[in-house]
């Protein structure tokens, strides 16, 4: 898994929280490139309640909901299949609370 700037999200053992939307890809030059297309549905964990509204709403399957290292489901996006509509985004609960 990696993060929007394509850096790799820590595989090592030990507890490495996740800090914000996690994506999967084949390639991650192509990761790094999509970038501002690809949706931000949280900047930091604590601002996702794992509901799957995003997963939901999205029309091509692009989001699974993942286990993290506490147990917590938190949504991935697959950045292969995303077409960047920002549904996901525009669904959320959370982003559109004050």
């Amino acid at each position: 898994m990696y993060y929007r700037n394509a850096n790799l999200v820590s595989e090592e053992p030990g507890y490495h929280p996740h800090l914000e939307t996690r994506f999967t890809c084949n390639d991650v030059k192509e990761l790094a490139g999509k970038g501002n297309q690809l949706p931000s549905l949280y900047d930091n964990r604590v601002n996702c309640c794992g509901c799957g509204a995003c997963k939901c709403i999205c029309p091509v399957s692009a989001i699974t909901m993942v286990e993290d290292e506490e147990g917590f489901l938190y949504p991935v996006v697959n950045a292969d299949t995303c077409i960047g509509c920002q549904k996901c985004a525009s669904v959320c609960i959370l982003k559109h609370t004050s």
